[in-house]
């Protein structure tokens, strides 16, 4: 995330706090990215200069009507200040200060195979016990982990998946050969 990133995903969340709008508008600004990342090209469209600011800024608004005002003039901002791809970045920092307020901690799991309902509950309830927060699990799949788990919250790295351990095996056998 860019400085300028922060600073407006920042500004963003202390108006939104100030008006106890956090949930509501970080749904929209989610819904946002997600229209703006399925049409690349629409991205594009907002960011070329050859189409003056009003009227990237008039498609947008005419985009995401029924948005709250706060969301709209958050992006056509972006659009004119040639910030728009930007976005997720600014969502990134708005969330960081949204999770801290609300007592979130996000993790992101990778396995080898999609992690069963009950894996998934427990796994939860042990980081939830680990963090003291509510966690959010962001789920990975990526065979060449061969099992285990791969965790990553709060800035922390958990490795107990079987490529690392071989990978382990691998590096004390050559430090014994050696």
């Amino acid at each position: 995330m860019t400085p300028a990133a922060k600073r407006w995903g920042d500004s963003l969340y202390e108006l939104a706090r100030t008006e106890g709008l956090e949930e509501r508008i970080l749904g929209e600004l989610d819904m946002a990215a997600a229209c703006i990342a399925d049409e690349p090209d629409y991205l594009r469209l907002l960011s070329t200069i050859a189409v003056p600011k009003k009227e990237r800024c008039a498609l947008l608004q005419k985009a995401f009507e029924g948005a709250h005002p706060y969301v709209i003039n958050f992006l056509s901002l972006l659009c004119e200040n040639g910030f728009l791809a930007e976005l997720s970045g600014c969502i990134r920092a708005y969330r960081d200060l949204y999770n801290l307020d609300h007592g979130i901690a996000e993790a992101t799991v990778t396995s080898a195979l999609p992690l069963s309902d009950d894996e998934r509950e427990r796994l939860v309830r042990k980081l939830a016990a680990m963090t003291g927060k509510t966690v959010v699990l962001n789920e990975k799949t990526d065979p060449a982990v061969l099992g285990g788990l791969r965790v990553t919250i709060g800035g922390k790295r958990l490795d107990g998946t079987v490529r690392r351990r071989l990978d382990k095996l691998r590096e004390d056998m050559q430090n014994e050969i050696i």
